[in-house]
């Protein structure tokens, strides 16, 4: 009961804080506006290298887990992401996966895996249309300031709900381009992305989308 209590807390003081830093945006035109330069930047882009920083407070523990590595990404839905802590990483290209723990090496299909197969649509939808804006998959609400465009995303489907709770994702206001991602667990745990070092297009990213 008192987690529930000090869930239903944390969510209401997430929300007062975002409303008192940020506008939340409701005239349609202003968020057709931003869906479209998203969109638009989107299309620009063929590959991506970035470093991240991955932190989580896990309150059944009381610590904080954090981890950094690479993420890198490239048209059409293969993503790379490794991390620098446990030497390990995964490697997803469409419905394939390849996932290297140490010295252990699986390959398999996303349909084993549920929440790589989510991931796999969303990399999908982002380069259809911007997934953040699937109205059939998130409920959305925009918040805005000088700096950065705030999405706060709820899940719609059932999958997706055993999943996560919610999702923020932060999106700089001049180059349209993500800078953090705030997720919130089932258990109200709650994890942040934080992406640095971004580059766009670069022909040596290939080496990483290999089998």
């Amino acid at each position: 009961m008192k987690k529930i209590l000090s869930l239903s807390m944390m969510i209401m003081l997430l929300s007062l804080t975002l409303s008192a830093q940020n506008q939340t945006v409701t005239d349609v035109s202003e968020i057709e506006n931003i869906i479209t330069l998203f969109s638009e930047n989107i299309n620009n882009i063929d590959n991506m290298l970035c470093h991240y920083k991955y932190e989580k407070s896990v309150s059944m523990l009381e610590e904080t887990i954090q981890s950094s590595g690479t993420v890198a990404y490239k048209k059409k839905g293969k993503l790379y992401w490794n991390s620098e802590n446990n030497n390990s990483s995964f490697l997803l290209i469409n419905d394939s996966i390849k996932i290297v723990n140490k010295d252990n090496c699986n390959v398999t299909t996303t349909e084993n895996h549920p929440l790589f197969k989510e991931i796999a649509k969303i990399v999908a939808s982002g380069e259809e249309n911007g997934f953040v804006f699937d109205k059939n998959t998130f409920e959305t609400v925009f918040y805005k300031d000088a700096d950065a465009v705030t999405v706060q995303m709820t899940p719609k489907k059932k999958r997706l709900k055993s999943l996560f709770n919610s999702i923020m994702i932060i999106i700089d206001n001049d180059t349209m381009t993500i800078q953090s991602i705030d997720i919130t667990d089932v258990y109200g745990d709650m994890a942040k992305i934080i992406l640095s070092d971004v580059v766009f297009n670069v022909p040596e990213n290939e080496r990483y989308f290999k089998f």
